[in-house]
């Protein structure tokens, strides 16, 4: 996060952040496909985990926001 923003994030979005990451671990964790197909897209070869699927989604939002592309 402070990373990509350069500033701590606040308690709210490290929670929402947080509970992004749990929701996508359990879709990743009940759903075999979903999982099979997070990983399908990584330019690298790796082990199926439903953790780093989460994270990578994670990691996504974040290099997504509009804070993030507009800092400079």
């Amino acid at each position: 996060f402070r990373i990509c923003l350069c500033r701590p994030p606040t308690d709210f979005e490290a929670e929402r952040l947080l509970s992004l990451e749990r929701e996508q671990r359990n879709k990743f964790q009940n759903s075999p496909a979903s999982l099979q197909e997070a990983f399908s897209k990584l330019p690298i070869k790796s082990e199926s985990s439903p953790d780093l699927a989460a994270w990578t989604v994670v990691c996504q939002v974040l290099l997504n926001l509009d804070e993030t592309l507009t800092k400079g």
